[in-house]
């Protein structure tokens, strides 16, 4: 940064390390999340996949010590929850997959 003052540099550099702490508890909520979930098994074209329901993932947030109030993710309601996963996915930490309906036996898609 080309004529940054002293304070810009300085809160520059604690904006990084939010950032960087950020993110390294939504790695520690994940992989926690990962081995809690109940998940089911699946198949798409390409491979096998395990997926959870957005409920389980939230019930299960929302039921672990992360929701005490002394830790550094202190969820008071499910929106927080919500929330907090939706930054997870958009983070890349899960992919949502959307499930394909399946046609009953003799729909023919016509009304």
């Amino acid at each position: 940064m080309a004529g940054a003052t002293k304070e810009e540099k300085e809160q520059e550099a604690a904006n990084k390390e939010k950032v960087k702490k950020i993110k390294r508890l939504m790695n520690e909520v994940s992989k926690y999340l990962q081995n809690e979930i109940k998940t089911t098994e699946g198949k798409t074209k390409e491979s096998s996949i395990k997926y959870f329901s957005g409920a389980a993932l939230v019930d299960t947030l929302m039921c672990s010590s992360w929701n005490d109030p002394n830790e550094d993710l202190h969820l008071e309601t499910r929106e927080d929850a919500v929330e907090f996963c939706t930054g997870l996915l958009s983070n890349e930490f899960f992919i949502a997959l959307k499930q394909k309906s399946k046609k009953k036996k003799g729909d023919t898609g016509n009304l």
